[in-house]
């Protein structure tokens, strides 16, 4: 490995915690991505210019004695006078110039995302927290919105936005602390802790509007996702398994494929009706379009009138 690359992951690593690490820590944690690969006194020696290299480029990192760790200070910086020759300075005010003039439209947003864009795509799969997900096969296109939720879920930065909700008129204002995104089918979705429900969603990108990620390029992190965090595991979850609501009763007539919908929902067969337990109610809705009119919702009452609703506007527009 480079020594760039090397400087690169150190500080990935010290900027992707806020535990302080102990030499044998960072050593071990770089080593099988070729980091510190000598032994104990080159190690040594090669953390110690690493630390100052990145001391000289502005970052703080902070020797804590009583614990013979290191901390970075992501609220903080120390930032070196520039020396510039008069070519690059020019150079610099046009760029500033530039990102300062509104009347560019989208050549302004792409000059704002620049510095985003460098810093997201500096760090390797193998040396940055793992906060995507797209399987080999997806084809879910990455789009600026997606790059910024990313980069959010990797800084730790709350993010508001609207989201549209399946069946409702309404876009309803959230406030989640990301952890990270996954692909299915074509979709991106976003998964974190919602702030006004005070638990884990998942949230379709598609339906977000208005996004808004506050201090993302200036404040440090302002969250600890959980350990357990699986994005792999969220990808391939059933959409009616997302924990949206406590475990609800679901009820279901179906006619003649009974023994197919009580294996795809995990649930029991009772002559006609189908019996499962779910927590997102609305999560059935894409298999009672496939299945209509083979299966009608009975139960939960939410399910059952919205579903009715659904079909009378249907019959409606076709009506002659």
């Amino acid at each position: 490995m480079k020594t760039e690359q090397r400087q690169l992951a150190l500080a990935g690593l010290l900027r992707g915690t806020r535990k302080p690490l102990t030499r044998r820590e960072i050593v071990d944690a770089l080593a099988p991505i070729g980091g510190y690969t000598g032994n104990d006194e080159a190690n040594r020696k090669k953390l110690r210019r690493d630390l100052e290299r990145l001391r000289e480029l502005g970052l703080v990192v902070r020797y804590l004695t009583h614990d013979n760790a290191y901390l970075l200070d992501a609220t903080s910086r120390s930032v070196r006078p520039l020396e510039l020759e008069e070519t690059e300075a020019s150079l610099l005010r046009e760029a500033v110039a530039l990102l300062n003039t509104p009347s560019l439209g989208p050549f302004a947003v792409n000059l704002s995302g620049t510095l985003e864009r460098l810093e997201l795509s500096a760090f390797t799969r193998d040396t940055a927290p793992v906060v995507v997900h797209q399987p080999e096969r997806d084809t879910a296109r990455v789009t600026r919105e997606v790059e910024r939720l990313c980069l959010a879920a990797w800084r730790r930065r709350p993010v508001t936005f609207h989201y549209q909700r399946p069946l409702s008129s309404d876009a309803q204002q959230r406030c989640v602390e990301p952890w990270g995104l996954f692909s299915r089918s074509g979709r991106w979705y976003l998964v974190g802790w919602c702030r006004l429900r005070e638990a884990r969603r998942c949230f379709l990108v598609s339906r977000m509007s208005e996004i808004d990620i506050p201090g993302l390029s200036t404040a440090g992190p302002a969250f600890d996702p959980p350990e357990d965090v699986d994005l792999a595991a969220d990808a391939t979850r059933a959409v009616w398994d997302w924990n949206v609501h406590p475990a609800t009763l679901l009820e279901l007539r179906v006619d003649g494929i009974g023994p197919i919908v009580a294996r795809r929902l995990g649930g029991t067969l009772h002559g006609d009706i189908v019996r499962a337990d779910v927590t997102h109610i609305f999560g059935v809705w894409d298999l009672l379009v496939e299945w209509c009119p083979r299966v009608v919702p009975l139960a939960p009452s939410s399910l059952v009138d919205a579903w009715t609703d659904h079909v009378q506007r249907i019959a409606q527009r076709h009506r002659p």
